[in-house]
Order: C-alpha cells, then sequence, then structure tokens
C-alpha cells in the first residue's frame, strides 16, 4: 500500500499519478499536520520515505511513530529519521530524482529511467478543450512562472521570455502559461 502526503493543491495531481494506492491531504497550520499525522497513524505503515526536505516533513512520520523513516538531513531533522541517506556527489546526478533514488535504495539500470506518467482525466481533457487547446500534435511547452515563497524564488520576467522566445524559434508550437496571477 503506497501512499502520498500531499499539500491539497497538489492532490488532485497525485490522483493521476498510477503508483499512489492513497492520497493523504495535508492542510495548511498545526491542525493540517495534526490531521495528517492521525490519518498516518490509522493507516499503520511500516516505513516512510521522506522527501522533501523540510522539518514538517520528517516531522509527521516521526510523531506517527511509523518505525522505519527514510530521508536526507537537514533543517534539524536528523533525530526523526532512522535512516539518513547521503545525496549522490556525482555532477551528472544532481538533479532532485537522483536524490529521491538515494532516498528509497532503488537506482534505475544506466539509461532506464523514465519520465512521470499521469493518466489525465477526461474532465481534465474538456477543460483545456474549453480554453481552445486541442491535441494536435503541435508541440506545447507549459511554463508555470510564479513561485509560492514569492520573489527570491521566482525568475526574472526577462530569462521566460528568452526561454519562450528559444522554444518557439527552434522548435514552432505554443506556450501555455499556469498558474495564478
Amino acid at each position: 500500500h503506497i501512499a502520498v502526503i500531499s499539500k491539497t493543491h497538489l492532490a488532485d495531481l497525485w490522483g493521476m499519478h498510477a503508483a499512489p494506492d492513497e492520497i493523504i491531504a495535508l492542510e495548511q497550520g498545526n491542525s493540517g499536520m495534526m490531521a495528517a499525522i492521525s490519518n498516518v497513524q490509522d493507516v499503520g505503515f511500516d516505513r516512510a520515505f521522506v522527501f522533501p526536505n523540510s522539518f514538517r516533513s520528517g516531522f509527521i512520520p516521526y510523531a506517527a511513530r511509523i518505525p522505519k523513516r527514510v530521508g536526507m538531513k537537514g533543517h534539524s531533522r536528523s533525530f526523526m529519521l532512522t535512516n539518513i541517506r547521503v545525496p549522490p556527489r556525482e555532477a551528472s546526478k544532481r538533479h532532485q530524482k537522483w536524490e529521491y533514488f538515494a532516498i528509497t535504495g532503488v537506482m534505475p539500470a544506466e539509461g532506464a529511467e523514465q519520465a512521470p506518467r499521469l493518466s489525465v482525466p477526461k474532465e481534465a481533457i474538456d477543460s483545456i478543450r474549453r480554453l481552445g487547446i486541442v491535441p494536435d500534435g503541435q508541440l506545447r511547452v507549459a511554463l508555470m512562472p510564479g513561485a509560492a515563497y514569492g520573489e527570491s524564488k521566482r525568475w526574472p520576467v526577462e530569462h521566460f521570455c528568452e526561454v519562450v522566445q528559444a522554444l518557439t524559434e527552434d522548435n514552432g508550437g505554443q506556450i501555455v502559461l499556469l498558474g495564478t496571477r
């Protein structure tokens, strides 16, 4: 049984992935964290892979008393983990996916890693069609230029403009912007 603890605004996205059997929504604030701990305890998991590098992400399985808790150290949470993994040091494996492989202890055969696959619900496809986007084989690139934590995490507008220009000049296609105001 595989469950994913996800912030509520990402729960629908995880629901489109085939791997999780269950999505546990993580509401904001301490009450949301306590509810997630209770939900996790009710299921009775034997192991947790802690991917986000945050105190709260480590605290939930720790407080739920999951016996095996595996993750990377950081954010004063090492005492909450029963198995601390070290990220790969090779330059070619600095992408976050390699950290996640290290956390799970499952490394793909060389060149065998695959891009994530989602099963997009019919309602979502109908929704994008109503916006005038139809599956016609044309290249489309989705960009989400915002950031959850303000300007310090936001890429400058000029950089997005350069990327859009390069993508459309080299490949044609259409750019789709995602996000909120």
